[in-house]
Parts: C-alpha cells; structure tokens; sequence
C-alpha cells in the first residue's frame, strides 16, 4: 500500500533532484497571505517554512517543473486566460512546468490542478505533498489531457 509522504520525506526526495532556497520566512508567507487573500493550506506553510520553493526546474525525467518562492505566488485570475478558470480563480499559482508552458495552482480545497491556458482546470493532486511526489516520479497525471489522452512531458 502507498503511504504518502510526510515533509521531511518530501523535502529530501525533492533536494536528491534539485537545489532548494532557503527557508521562507513566516512574515513572507504572512505577506502572501495578505497579497492572495487567503490563509496558506498547513502543508504549503510547513513545506515553505523549510524551503522556499527550488532554484531551478526539476531534472525532466522529474517532471521537470520549478517551485516557486512565496513571493512569486500569485492567484490564478492574474494568469489572464479567461473565464473557463473562474472555478479556480482564487487557487495560488504555485509551480510552473518548462518554463511556464502550463501552470499548477493550488486550490482552495487544497487539491493541485493544472492550468494550461487551453483547458479547463483539472485536479492533478489532492494536497501539496501528493503533487511533488507526483512530480518527482514523473507521473503522467501532472500532464495536460490532450484529445481525451494524457500527454506524456
């Protein structure tokens, strides 16, 4: 049976494949807070509290996507894509793949969901930690759905 990965798991899975920057300060998220307007998902916190996101994209056989900084963050509504997001306007932009080719947010509901600027949302991931297990293993449920088929990065 899978067990899913606790912070500590992550980050040192994570920090095998790519650099992380350092920890994020609890008044840096405390400002992302007050930017997004929301209060940040236990996870997220936990995980930004030990490594503000990575320095670079993840190798691509890991899905070769970056983390962004707490200051980077932003809601999905400012991604400007249209009203086919409006579910998921508020969700927290919080990692892109190939250098912003499609975006993972971060969904009141805590689920990770992908936004292509093509489709609508779809939930990749229930929580945080979920989606960079996900993403370390290369799992084709990170990709976009092309022609009712995963694509395969």
């Amino acid at each position: 049976m899978h067990r899913q990965m606790n912070i500590d798991d992550t980050l040192a899975a994570i920090a095998k494949v790519v650099g992380l920057a350092p920890a994020a300060r609890p008044a840096d998220l405390a400002s992302a807070e007050r930017r997004l307007g929301c209060q940040l998902p236990a996870q997220l916190r936990a995980f930004y509290l030990r490594a503000n996101g990575t320095l670079d994209a993840t190798p691509v056989e890991n899905g070769w996507t970056r983390l962004w900084s707490a200051a980077e963050w932003r809601n999905v509504s400012t991604l400007s894509l249209g009203s086919v997001y409006s579910s998921v306007s508020d969700a927290i932009v919080v990692a892109d793949y190939s250098l912003e080719s499609w975006w993972y947010a971060l969904g009141l509901d805590e689920a990770v969901y992908i936004v292509d600027g093509l489709r609508p949302a779809r939930p990749v991931a229930g929580s945080f930690l979920e989606f960079v297990a996900l993403l370390l293993n290369d799992r084709k449920e990170i990709y976009p759905i092309v022609d009712g088929r995963l694509t395969i990065g």
